[in-house]
């Protein structure tokens, strides 16, 4: 319950999306309110972006969503932008019951307190419950690997565990080979499993989820749908049979001559690379301790020192479970990072299907922590022996001052953990001044032009969204209503009040928007001619520190100034105007314009 109150309070806090979550809202919003039968009027087909993605994920997710969401929208409950959110709530629903299914087998490995520190960890962090809801492939993917992990770390079903993991590399992320291969290799050289057997396993959950994603995805992308970059580079592909992940992965590989380049150094870097590159220590020395936090790190720290590092069992008439130790789990999520930072270009949302790995190691570390140092958690014959013995020791309730030391430590590692995932979801919050700024548009156009400014009931408002309001948090769930025209970008239908159209059309220059009959823009320039600003919306821009009067950027310097002026320095997010709202301006200004 804590896990999905502190995903859903995330998803509240920034209900909006950006470019990267784009495809898979899009998706969940057209197979919503469009159906397959009308393809030519989705988004993708407009805009395909570099490489394809698969609408498996997607499908699941708008099925699941489309029965409570009809009934709400039928009797009018809720709103289109509402109905984008609660798509993402479902998202979310299955994000927590795949950690669920985690928990319960650390339950069994490690004990019932490491449980707990795994729920109340993962809460109190910042990026898995943002994440958790967000349309990204690496959120799609860690719902299956975050149950393949727990099918490993319990010892019940190894091979269900490769055949997960390979079905999610084949149709979903197909970097989680590299989470495939480090936890294949523990199985084979901790002789969980034989070598063919594992083979066996990972061919099935490979090559069975390769085939529904041909199977599902050609019909999408298949006969002209791929975007232009795509096309040429993959022309030798099938026009009708389409792998996504195939593409993804062979777009992305070094040995893509036509989208990879050669270091000064001798490195080959992927086509990526393009988005920017980072050096080789960049997820060990800032994206793993900025995801796990001060609490995260010091268990990931405690268990990695001083927890058991044998493999335990648990005997049973028929069978015997062997569950994975700390120390292993921490080897296998440290090897999926050192392979990852080969990648040049990183970004810690790659990280995701391991933070719950990462976090699993840790809570075991608090557990031992709160513990007074003792024992590792617990989990096994073994384990629950010891934790009996614990608990015998402390039945006069009395704790030691090393005990109470600990336990101290492990509450204040917490509560810091806490405090800068609030700092975060804060700044997270104001991040998304495009999705703010069309509803924004919405609001003042009923308001001045349907009523306050004299026009007309029903008219037409037709929306030029460039593309950085684009980027920035809006989607068609956020339209005042459905696409209906396939034949351009625009996307238009009526109410039963007005008609609103919204175009992304990238090759138009400010210049040519007023002749283009627009008679709004939503735009990052705050002067276009033929059109007046009607507001601008601010966005955040960082992080600032106050000491006193003086504002300045978070340092080592502002914190020496606040130690000498004595005074406790105030954190302050920092907004700036980011998005522009434009009205077309009356007629007498046009030829102006138009000289212009």
């Amino acid at each position: 319950m804590l896990l999905a109150f502190a995903t859903l309070a995330h998803l509240a806090a920034a209900p909006f999306t950006k470019v990267e979550e784009s495809f898979g809202m899009q998706a969940i919003h057209d197979l919503l309110f469009l159906g397959p039968r009308k393809l030519k009027q989705f988004d993708h087909s407009q805009f395909p972006g570099v490489v394809p993605r698969t609408f498996l994920a997607p499908a699941a997710v708008a099925a699941a969503a489309s029965l409570p969401l009809a009934l709400l929208l039928r009797f009018g409950v809720v709103a289109k932008l509402a109905a984008g959110v609660f798509a993402r709530a479902t998202l979310a629903m299955f994000s927590v019951a795949a950690l669920s299914r985690l928990r319960g087998a650390v339950e069994l490995a490690f004990g019932r307190q490491a449980s707990v520190f795994l729920a109340l960890l993962t809460s109190l962090q910042f990026h898995l419950p943002f994440y958790f809801s967000r349309t990204l492939p690496n959120t799609f993917a860690t719902v299956v690997t975050t149950v393949a992990l727990a099918d490993w770390v319990d010892g019940r079903a190894p091979r269900r565990a490769l055949v997960l993991l390979a079905a999610a590399a084949a149709a979903l992320r197909c970097d989680v080979l590299l989470l495939a291969g480090v936890v294949g290799l523990h199985l084979l050289l901790t002789a969980t499993l034989p070598f063919l057997g594992a083979v066996a396993a990972s061919l099935a959950g490979g090559l069975g989820a390769a085939a529904a994603s041909v199977a599902f995805d050609s019909p999408f992308w298949g006969r002209g749908a791929l975007s232009e970059a795509a096309s040429k580079e993959f022309s030798w592909s099938s026009s009708r049979l389409v792998w996504p992940e195939l593409l993804v992965l062979l777009f992305n590989a070094p040995s893509s001559s036509s989208s990879s380049s050669t270091s000064a150094t001798g490195v080959v870097s992927s086509a990526s690379s393009h988005w920017g590159t980072s050096p080789w220590h960049w997820y060990l020395s800032s994206a793993l301790p900025r995801a796990m936090g001060a609490a995260g790190l010091l268990g990931l720290a405690w268990a990695v020192a001083f927890s058991k590092g044998d493999e335990k069992k648990k005997t049973t008439k028929t069978t015997t479970t062997k569950f994975v130790s700390a120390r292993h789990a921490a080897a296998v999520a440290a090897g999926f990072v050192a392979l990852y930072s080969f990648l040049p270009h990183k970004e810690l949302r790659f990280l995701m299907p391991v933070l719950p790995l990462f976090n699993v190691v840790a809570a075991v570390g608090l557990a031992g922590i709160w513990g007074g140092g003792d024992d590792d958690g617990g989990g096994g014959e073994k384990g629950e022996a010891r934790s009996k013995r614990t608990k015998a020791k402390r039945s006069s309730f009395s704790l030691s001052f090393a005990t109470l030391l600990l336990r101290s430590l492990a509450a204040a590692a917490l509560a810091a953990t806490a405090a800068t995932t609030g700092l975060s979801l804060a700044a997270a919050s104001k991040n998304y001044p495009g999705g703010v700024a069309l509803e924004r548009l919405h609001a003042l156009v009923e308001e001045q032009e349907g009523a306050g400014r004299g026009g007309k009931a029903g008219a037409d408002f037709v929306v030029h969204v460039d593309v950085a309001a684009a980027q920035q948090g809006i989607t068609r769930f956020g339209e005042r209503s459905s696409p209906a025209s396939a034949s351009s970008s625009a996307s238009s239908s009526s109410s039963s009040s007005s008609s609103w159209s919204y175009s992304k059309d990238e090759t138009l220059k400010p210049a040519e928007l007023f002749g283009a009959g627009f008679t709004h823009l939503v735009s990052e320039l705050s002067g276009v001619p033929g059109f007046e600003l009607i507001e601008a919306v601010e966005g955040f821009s960082g992080l600032k520190v106050v000491v006193g009067e003086e504002v300045s950027r978070p340092s080592p310097r502002a914190l020496l100034r606040a130690f000498r002026a004595r005074t406790i320095p105030r954190l302050r997010l920092a907004m700036e105007p980011c998005i522009y709202l434009h009205r077309r301006k009356a007629r007498e200004a046009e030829e102006e314009a138009e000289e212009k």
